[in-house]
């Protein structure tokens, strides 16, 4: 086997790690990608600018959410279980979006063969510490360009979700569903999904990314993640792409905005630091950044003082 082929679903790169990982390791296939785009979809109108944008193009499906990992089963279970740094890496990598799977297949194969070697015979060889210990050595070892390469991606995607947790600004629709809009470099819609659903509780939420054309939308029990114009979004852009459903004001938002200008000292403002904590491709979403209001006086939505 010279080359490998999957379908660009984390499920499938998980099927390709059971079967790369069954093979001996001289009969590994040298190259690995995701499978061509149909020809149907190459000719469709618009396909090559959405493409350029990283949307989902039509007659894709969107990204699955993240497995919860103590359940998986076959290589990735395997891996999970003697080096969740190194699952994480794989996941994230896969994130990214970007032609990278040859290069995480191989750094999760070499974690797997580096705890399976530490090992003498022995079942279940990777519940024992010594095969922990050699994953978390291949596992970190920056020596090898792929693990390099990996570990310096997965950092990439793991700092963007940790942004957007803090980043997301929600505003209550006409429907009563909270949502926030976002266009991150990374497909990191899965990674969000645990946070905002620990967050919210049962609260209806919804995080679209503008980006690629995907909404992550929690109504029920579990987030799913929809193509946008299956979802009912009930938001406006703030880039003008127009969405079913006009937007409510929340008064909740002014009243963020006139505290944030409140705090703010005009003579000790820094530019320089403050665009290294929020970069400038963030703040289309941050409504703190935008036009503030005439009257500067807010009163609360709410009944009492808050003294």
């Amino acid at each position: 086997m010279r080359e490998a082929v999957y379908d660009g679903t984390l499920g499938g790169l998980f099927a390709l790690l059971d079967r790369l990982w069954a093979l001996p390791e001289e009969c590994r296939p040298r190259q690995i990608g995701r499978r061509p785009v149909p020809q149907a979809d190459l000719f469709d109108e618009g396909a090559d600018s959405a493409a350029g944008e990283g949307a989902v193009s039509r007659g894709s499906s969107p990204p699955e959410l993240l497995p919860d990992p103590a359940v998986l089963d076959g290589a990735a279970g395997i891996l999970y279980r003697v080096s969740a740094d190194a699952y994480d890496a794989l996941v994230y990598a896969w994130m990214s979006g970007l032609s990278v799977e040859g290069v995480a297949l191989r750094y999760a194969l070499r974690v797997l063969t580096a705890a399976k070697k530490a090992v003498p015979a022995a079942v279940p060889w990777y519940g024992r510490e010594e095969a922990r210990h050699g994953a978390a050595v291949a596992a970190r070892n920056r020596l090898d360009d792929d693990c390099r390469t990996v570990l310096a991606l997965a950092y990439k995607v793991a700092h963007e979700i940790d942004r957007f947790r803090g980043f997301l600004r929600f505003n209550p629709d006409a429907r009563g569903r909270y949502t926030a809009l976002c266009a991150p470099d990374y497909g990191i819609l899965p990674g969000l999904a645990p946070h905002f659903s620990r967050r919210f509780g049962d609260t209806p939420w919804a995080v679209i990314d503008e980006k690629r054309g995907l909404a992550l939308v929690r109504e029920g029990r579990e987030p799913r993640i929809l193509v946008t114009g299956e979802a009912p979004l009930g938001e406006n852009s703030r880039r003008g792409s127009p969405s079913p459903g006009p937007r409510v004001q929340d008064p909740w938002e002014k009243l963020w905005q006139s505290y944030h200008r409140t705090i703010s000292i005009g003579g000790r403002e820094n530019p320089a630091l403050q665009r290294r904590f929020i970069p400038l491709r963030y703040r289309d979403y941050l409504n703190e950044f935008d036009d503030p209001p005439e009257d500067r006086i807010f009163t609360p939505p709410f009944p009492g003082n808050c003294n």
